[in-house]
């Protein structure tokens, strides 16, 4: 399997339409679209989250794993190609720009979003979407409220005979509206960000 193919694959996922993941047919349409490109699943079924950014022994070029750290981790596909692992996750939604919930998109990961509005899908890169500076950003928030918690466990107060505790949890969003440039569909850097991918496999 040479990057030709993969660029090949992924202009054929870009003609793809509206298909809703609420049952995991998202994925079930972009792996059979995988095994029609001509790759094969792999030997390799499971990824320990951790390591799925290491070298996995075993999967072999033209190869890929279907969620490889289960159901409920990401990504939804690891491939690898001229000896490189890439990173797929799917994404779909009724308006114009995918949830990512209490994750941020990962840079190393290629993302595939569909959308019944436009009843389309686009491919972006994570690093392309979210600038490091940004990253870096909120991570620094994360730390400073985390620490606030702490500071609150440590009163006196904190502790009552019903267990009552507090955990922050990250909530990623993108506000604003259209106009705000969150639409993933109309967006000035739209063919710009399909572009990259593409070129990863050239």
């Amino acid at each position: 399997m040479n990057k030709s193919k993969i660029k090949k694959l992924f202009k054929e996922i870009l003609k793809e339409g509206f298909v809703s993941n609420q049952t995991g047919e998202h994925e079930r349409v972009i792996r059979n679209l995988f095994v029609h490109s001509g790759l094969t699943e792999s030997s390799v079924k499971k990824v320990r989250h951790e390591d799925r950014f290491q070298d996995i022994p075993n999967m072999k070029n033209g190869e890929f794993i279907f969620q490889p750290c289960g159901t409920q981790n990401s990504p939804d596909f690891i491939f690898r190609c001229d000896d490189e692992n890439y990173y797929i996750e799917c994404k779909s939604s009724k308006g114009y720009a995918p949830t990512y919930n209490s994750g941020l998109p990962k840079p190393e990961y290629i993302y595939v979003f569909c959308s019944e509005k436009y009843n389309e899908t686009t491919i972006f890169r994570g690093c392309d979407v979210l600038t490091e500076t940004k990253r870096k950003d909120y991570h620094s928030l994360n730390e400073k409220l985390n620490k606030v918690v702490e500071d609150h466990r440590r009163k006196e107060a904190w502790n009552d005979n019903r267990g009552f505790d507090f955990y922050m949890r990250s909530m990623y969003t993108q506000r604003g509206g259209i106009a705000a440039g969150n639409d993933y569909f109309i967006h000035s850097e739209r063919t710009l960000c399909e572009n990259r991918v593409l070129e990863m496999f050239e």
